[in-house]
């Protein structure tokens, strides 16, 4: 697997947050990661992999986070988007893009799908206006919710779907098929990417089979890499080195896509961190 990394790694999944400038809801007081958290945190672990960027994920649930997410991958020496938080129901989140989408750095939003939707075609008007603008749609959801998202991606075929964490599933060996099962309506829209990431906790032969799986199912050119850090138990290296190493038998070719290729392309990462 070294030959991928020697060329380089995008890491499309990077959380980044300050304490002192937002509320993160999420956040319980005095749990591990109760603290600010920054690229410098990892930043030689991003070098001695090769890391040449990714996207910055939102963290919270304000709009602000945004600029503070684009002036940091502004002032980065690596090559980053940014995919942000909005409320994609409020008829303001079309201004928002609009005005977002002048930044070349900015790459879409999140949509988060952890609880049902009732009115889902509430979200309708926001994704039009994203699809129009050529930005992504990353989706955050839960096993439950994935034909909603199957349903919402159909609808808008020219908008990319990025489903996040292998699709919000818990891996292990025993629900492998349940999950192909489960991914196979999405996989078969040619606009859903999946993402792997959310991965860091399972154990390697477990992780090799869900990547084989998913290749399968989307083939190698719709799947790019995530560390989903910090929320790496064992640390930002050991979650990049757990998925070379699941990936370790595929073939060059397929490993610099999935790593590099395939994010570098669908977020229009371009060596000067923007798009064209």
């Amino acid at each position: 697997m070294a030959a991928a990394a020697e060329t380089g790694v995008i890491d499309a999944h990077v959380h980044i947050w300050d304490r002192s400038r937002f509320h993160y809801h999420w956040l319980a007081p005095g749990s591990p990661l109760d603290h600010d958290v920054s690229l410098e945190d990892i930043r030689a672990e991003m070098l001695a992999r090769n890391v040449q960027g990714g996207i910055l994920m939102e963290a919270t649930n304000t709009a602000a986070e945004i600029a503070w997410l684009l002036d940091t991958a502004d002032a980065d020496s690596l090559n980053w988007g940014v995919i942000g938080w909005l409320n994609l129901e409020h008829p303001h989140s079309i201004l928002q893009i609009d005005q977002f989408s002048q930044h070349p750095r900015f790459k879409g939003v999140r949509l988060n799908c952890l609880t049902p939707r009732p009115e889902p075609e509430s979200l309708y008007p926001t994704l039009r206006a994203l699809a129009a603008r050529g930005l992504v749609v990353e989706v955050l959801a839960e096993p439950d919710q994935l034909g909603t998202v199957a349903e919402l991606a159909r609808r808008f075929p020219n908008l990319t779907f990025v489903l996040n964490h292998f699709g919000g599933w818990t891996l292990n060996q025993t629900s492998i098929s349940a999950w192909c099962a489960a991914l196979q309506p999405l996989a078969v829209l040619p606009n859903v990417t999946l993402k792997l990431s959310g991965y860091a906790a399972s154990d390697l032969a477990t992780l090799r089979a869900y990547t084989y799986a998913a290749a399968a199912l989307f083939g190698g050119q719709r799947l790019i890499f995530g560390s989903n850090t910090p929320f790496c138990p064992h640390g930002y290296s050991a979650a990049i080195h757990l998925l070379m190493a699941a990936c370790a038998d595929q073939s060059e070719a397929w490993r610099g896509a999935v790593l590099r290729d395939n994010a570098r392309a669908l977020y229009r990462l371009f060596p000067n961190g923007v798009s064209v």
